[in-house]
């Protein structure tokens, strides 16, 4: 299964437009990977306030061409299926903001609000509830206090089920932060906050093989991730310099 671990669906979004988009995009990711075209998947970062996946639950908020089903036994996936009956699996997860301002992503799960916690502390957190935590890059993220706190991080060793995270928004032809050699990295679109963004769900991601248990696919894909030591396949790939510098633009704009 191709899956993009690291996306946003933002209020401006057209809904159908992005859920239409990410099966394109994860189809034709599958077919440039000689993969057959199974359902992918998107893990939904959210912060806790925002309750996308847990409305999509619901069956609530989908556009008119979309319905859920529930996964038994398993409340942190729901599987969304099209009238022409295309499938796409949406995994839930969370986006925490640390005392320090460093980005951690809970993936395959909901935690209760770790926000304001150090990073220290949100780690420990996730890793003794058996959640895979991902601390993803972006653009001037890295850099000053946050970049030494993250560079502290990094040095107090491997953790179990602790990645860094890529995403489709570094420009292609950036050379990799140094430390991602050090650590498994999960890629992921994580879409802005434009409308020019809509259509970026599941362009950037890891390929799991074989495909998460379709009974139990979030609790199979946070076991395998909490597992993972080596780096997984991914697909797809980064924007351009000038699609990078156009939309930071906008985004500093407002």
């Amino acid at each position: 299964m191709l899956i993009d671990t690291h996306v946003h669906l933002h209020e401006c979004f057209d809904r159908a437009v992005f859920l239409d988009a990410a099966v394109i995009n994860l189809s034709k990711a599958a077919r440039v990977h000689n993969h057959s075209e199974e359902p992918g998947a998107l893990v939904l970062t959210e912060i806790s306030e925002s309750g996308v996946f847990e409305a999509f639950a619901a069956g609530q908020g989908l556009p008119k061409s979309w319905q859920a089903e529930l996964t038994q036994g398993d409340p942190e996936a729901v599987w969304l299926q099209r009238t022409d009956g295309t499938r796409l699996l949406i995994v839930s997860g969370r986006q925490i903001v640390s005392a320090e301002g460093l980005e951690v992503l809970a993936l395959a799960s909901r935690p209760a609000s770790l926000s304001g916690q150090t990073a220290e502390e949100i780690l420990a957190s996730l890793g003794q509830a058996c959640i895979p935590a991902v601390l993803p890059w972006g653009a001037g993220k890295w850099l000053g206090r946050r970049g030494r706190v993250l560079q502290r991080l990094l040095e107090a060793g491997p953790r179990r089920g602790l990645f860094l995270g890529d995403n489709a928004g570094r420009p292609a032809g950036w050379p990799a932060p140094s430390c991602f050699g050090g650590m498994p990295v999960l890629p992921g679109t994580d879409p802005l906050p434009l409308a020019a963004s809509v259509r970026d769900a599941g362009r950037y991601g890891i390929v799991l093989d074989p495909a998460p248990d379709p009974a139990c696919p979030a609790a199979d894909l946070r076991d395998r991730l909490m597992r993972m030591t080596t780096q997984p396949p991914t697909f797809g790939r980064r924007c351009g310099p000038v699609t990078f510098l156009r939309r930071q633009a906008r985004l500093r704009a407002g």
